[in-house]
């Protein structure tokens, strides 16, 4: 059953110049994820870089389908003949999840994550139908980072300008690498949040301090932890 929906096939093997778009795909995937991943400055930037290359690696069997796949053969040595977009849809979904979750305190994340799953069962269906050589496994798993996500950036990047203040004290800090954020450890009431800030005004917060926090919503109705100045 042929599902792909393709263009007319154009070669069933990579040629000198299809090896070179193979070798330039894989160097921009590790780069965009290292910067996505390491330090995502400017953030946006970074964020949508990365978006672009989910969204053209995705597309991109539109165009030749037969130079693309989405799994190894099975029971045969590794297809050199094509290439895999199955590692860099995977690293890049990846990054975006983990930023997502990282680097905003989102107060109804447990229901944003289930929204975002059925988000990214539509996008695993939608690359297994594009691609031929496809496995479902691989594009469901794909779905599963780039769902919630994607819903995450989306409602991030559309919070309102304003929103409600809550009351709270600085019960910890720390710092991480991987990834890269500075987090406040706040407790409100009897509940303890992190809230990520910037690198920069880091070390100005101090256990026992009282600090207040701006909850916005986005376009979706999730709503978004910042610490402002009381």
């Amino acid at each position: 059953m042929n599902r792909g929906l393709a263009l007319p096939e154009l070669s069933p093997t990579l040629g000198p110049l299809g090896r070179r778009l193979r070798f330039f795909g894989a160097f921009v995937t590790v780069v965009i994820c290292v910067w996505v991943l390491v330090r995502p400055q400017p953030y946006w930037a970074a964020i949508l870089a990365a978006y672009a290359a989910v969204f053209s690696i995705t597309v991109a069997p539109l165009a030749a389908n037969d130079y693309f796949r989405l799994r190894e053969p099975r029971g045969n040595p590794p297809d050199r003949t094509r290439i895999n977009i199955a590692a860099p849809l995977s690293c890049l979904s990846a990054v975006l999840l983990i930023r997502a979750v990282m680097d905003m305190d989102t107060v109804e994340l447990a229901e944003a994550i289930f929204f975002g799953l059925l988000a990214g069962s539509m996008y695993a269906l939608l690359l297994w139908v594009i691609v031929r050589r496809a496995s479902f496994g691989i594009a469901a798993l794909v779905g599963v980072f780039l769902g919630p996500a994607a819903l995450l950036h989306t409602n991030a990047a559309t919070l309102s300008a304003q929103g409600y203040m809550e009351r709270g004290v600085v019960s910890n800090k720390y710092a991480s690498s991987k990834p890269r954020r500075h987090v406040v450890v706040a407790s409100m009431g009897s509940n303890k949040v992190e809230l990520t800030v910037p690198q920069e005004s880091f070390s100005s917060y101090a256990a026992g301090q009282e600090i207040c926090i701006e909850v916005r919503s986005g376009a979706f109705g999730i709503h978004v932890r910042f610490i402002r100045a009381c």
